[in-house]
């Protein structure tokens, strides 16, 4: 008998791929142990804990007292302590926008992240839940594969309209796949109704003739709905990767900025929920709002205020910055590159030579539009980077601050912008 993640198997469970090529395997403490469980699993995590970036991200293994004790067959169960959640590509592979720049609200009517990928890439579940469609779609080629994840009780996210949206379901897309490695060969035998966990091979990227779309990439989506609303409110394109009137963005989500909110919701939870005896169908604790990073070194002398160009919002543990006007002129002084992100949340020192890419970024499109970053409220530095073929720099914003509710954004003393609570 075999007992991982709160599981028990008659046999060993089968291998998933997980990011960054090193699997955690959560045991789950057997009734009546005198080890107590929490301790076991907080010493496990301390060693073993993977930390979120993006682009990049190396997958998440968050918390810790199993899923859950037992698991309802009727669906797979997630968001309780020991959740993980992780991208569908390995970290090396995950570059959000790395096909025609295609990245999410990017161009506007975009719902969903592409990324490029040899014919044949691996592609695997983000995490636990239930295959909801596998097969052909419109615009997708030959296989989609739809999963529906369940995080036991409401959470929140920020939606493609800028706000906070509360779901306890949410949906995964991965368009343009085939179901064999090579065509013609041996397909994965995975149907309607079946449960995946974290990493578990579902699709292989498709050639670009049989994709449905372009060259060889991934459209990976987010939709907060569970399949039956996403089903009632949008029939016939509710896994839809384009939304060209825009009435439907308040209920898709950046792929990244859900991972990272998956982690923030739930890397704590140990801490506050009482999962050593828990069954698993009670709702447990969200983690506690995070501590923000210590503030770093100030100038002695702050830049006069400036005309507002930058607002900041804190609000149920996110940080929302948003910046309007031109940047070219009153921002940075200079013409952009034809590649540009504004990014928040990296923490470097010394931004005018960092060329270390941002944890939390969009893209920049044009001085006449607004430009809104959301990132865990735990963050603390906004910048401008810029990537091109000479590699990446920061620009210097040192001389503006503004602020908003719940926060104000100043010079750090370093070239960039230090975000105060």
């Amino acid at each position: 008998m075999y007992r991982v993640s709160g599981r028990t198997w008659d046999h060993p469970p089968r291998p998933s791929i997980v990011s960054g090529g090193v699997g955690a395997i959560v045991l789950s403490k057997p009734k009546g142990s005198a080890m107590p469980a929490r301790w076991f699993i907080r010493v496990f995590l301390r060693v073993f804990r993977a930390v979120i970036l993006l682009p990049g991200l190396t997958g998440i293994a968050i918390g810790g007292c199993g899923i859950m004790e037992t698991l309802p067959t009727e669906a797979m169960k997630g968001g309780g302590c020991g959740t993980a959640f992780q991208p569908p590509v390995t970290p090396e592979q995950y570059r959000p926008g790395s096909y025609r720049n295609r990245s999410f609200l990017s161009p506007p009517e975009h719902v969903g992240g592409d990324t490029a990928h040899r014919e044949g890439t691996p592609i695997t579940s983000i995490g636990p839940g239930k295959i909801v469609w596998y097969g052909p779609a419109s615009g997708y080629g030959e296989l989609t594969v739809v999963i529906e994840h369940d995080l036991l009780k409401p959470q929140p996210f920020p939606n493609g309209n800028g706000q906070i949206r509360r779901t306890r379901f949410f949906i995964s897309i991965y368009g343009h796949l085939r179901p064999s490695k090579n065509r013609g060969g041996a397909r994965l035998p995975w149907k309607v109704g079946d449960l995946v966990q974290i990493g578990d091979l579902i699709g292989y990227v498709n050639d670009d003739a049989h994709n449905g779309d372009g060259a060889e990439h991934l459209h990976f989506g987010i939709r907060l709905v569970s399949a039956e609303e996403a089903k009632a409110i949008d029939p016939g394109k509710w896994f839809r990767g384009y939304d060209y009137q825009g009435i439907h963005r308040e209920t898709f989500a950046s792929p990244d900025l859900v991972l990272a909110s998956l982690k923030e919701i739930f890397e704590n939870c140990e801490e506050e929920s009482p999962c050593e005896e828990s069954q698993g169908n009670e709702d447990i604790p969200s983690a506690p709002e995070p501590t923000p990073d210590p503030e770093p070194a100030l100038p002695d002398q702050q830049p006069p205020a400036s005309v507002r160009q930058i607002t900041c919002l804190v609000s149920q543990g996110m940080l929302e910055i948003t910046v309007n006007g031109s940047l070219t002129a009153a921002l940075v002084g200079e013409a952009l590159p034809s590649i540009a992100f504004l990014s928040i949340g990296s923490n470097e020192t010394g931004w005018a030579t960092s060329t270390s890419p941002p944890r939390y970024f969009i893209p920049w499109n044009g001085d006449q539009y607004p430009h809104t970053l959301r990132a865990p409220a735990s963050v603390n530095r906004f910048n401008l980077w810029a990537g091109g073929s000479a590699g990446a720099r920061w620009f210097d914003l040192s001389k503006w601050q503004a602020g908003g509710a719940n926060c104000r954004i100043m010079a750090d003393g370093l070239g960039g912008l230090v975000v105060v609570r």
